[in-house]
């Protein structure tokens, strides 16, 4: 019988990329899985053109983009992301869920607002917004990229355009919400990562970030008792959650940073060393990351 070597190689992408996923998902992002992955990105991407690949082996390696995008990111391989993730956008594009295509955009545009790329990360924000994908995808998903496009604003100085997109969030959440209590724990996550849904973040941390982000504005534009309802709101959205010693430092950071600038030095300083201990212990977990841009 004649061998089909083509397919074996699809099959071989697919087991590895299957392999190195898992691995990821579990948070085993050590240089050697990582390069791994990079690897079997870069190898798949150069397969001819006039070479079909089977859906199976592209959606592993879409999956597999996703998962490592964190892993990447932080090692500063930001201009590897921007040369092989345009690549795979083109092809979750053509995939039936419409999560993979979201997922990878959101990627690309994080990276690309990070390395001071704002206008390119906006486009593909906006552009991803005025998709088809972006309505059918779930409600998690789009309020973390409503929340991210709205950190792009900011980062720009557009904060009328970021408290439109940042409401907007706030919406899609409400909206959640009725369906969910919004409380998932690290195994619901897990399994909804290793059925390829998405990476974004829970409903309840994209509220809780765009309120923090809510309140950076209000600051900047002399509003602080609106600031301060926000960041309050923010630090309860993380203490409800269980975030008290580890993401609550977000607003812990906020709301000493405010308490400061209205000469509430008292109030202050509890919060300010509550994130000062979060974020060194952080820093201890070899460089761990905030989940989300804040």
């Amino acid at each position: 019988m004649e061998i089909d070597w083509a397919q074996r190689q699809f099959d071989g992408y697919v087991s590895d990329g299957q392999r190195t996923f898992r691995n990821l998902v579990k948070g085993d992002a050590s240089p050697f899985v990582v390069e791994r992955a990079l690897d079997l990105l870069r190898t798949y991407l150069n397969i001819p053109v006039y070479v079909h690949p089977p859906q199976k082996a592209d959606e592993t390696i879409v999956r597999l983009t996703w998962a490592l995008h964190t892993g990447v990111h932080i090692r500063g391989y930001w201009d590897e992301i921007c040369i092989l993730w345009p690549k795979i956008q083109v092809i979750a594009r053509s995939l039936p869920d419409p999560a993979h295509y979201a997922e990878v955009t959101r990627h690309l545009a994080i990276t690309k607002n990070d390395r001071g790329e704002g206008k390119a990360a906006q486009q593909l924000y906006e552009e991803l917004l005025a998709s088809t994908h972006f309505e059918q995808i779930t409600h998690d998903q789009q309020a973390d990229i409503l929340h991210q496009l709205g950190v792009c604003y900011v980062d720009q100085g557009a904060y009328a355009c970021a408290q439109q997109v940042l409401t907007r969030c706030l919406a899609v959440v409400e909206v959640a919400s009725d369906a969910s209590n919004m409380r998932d724990n690290a195994a619901d996550i897990e399994c909804r990562i290793s059925k390829a849904r998405c990476a974004a973040a829970l409903v309840w941390e994209s509220k809780a970030y765009a309120h923090n982000q809510l309140g950076h504005i209000a600051v900047w534009q002399g509003e602080f008792t609106a600031a301060g309802r926000h960041y309050t709101e923010s630090l309860r959205l993380f203490t409800e959650h269980g975030e008290t010693h580890n993401l609550a430092c977000v607003a812990y950071q906020a709301l000493g940073h405010l308490l400061v600038m209205q000469g509430n030095y008292a109030e202050a300083k509890p919060l300010l060393e509550k994130n000062l201990v979060i974020r060194r212990r952080r820093a201890e977990k070899r460089g761990a990351p905030m989940r989300r841009r804040i």
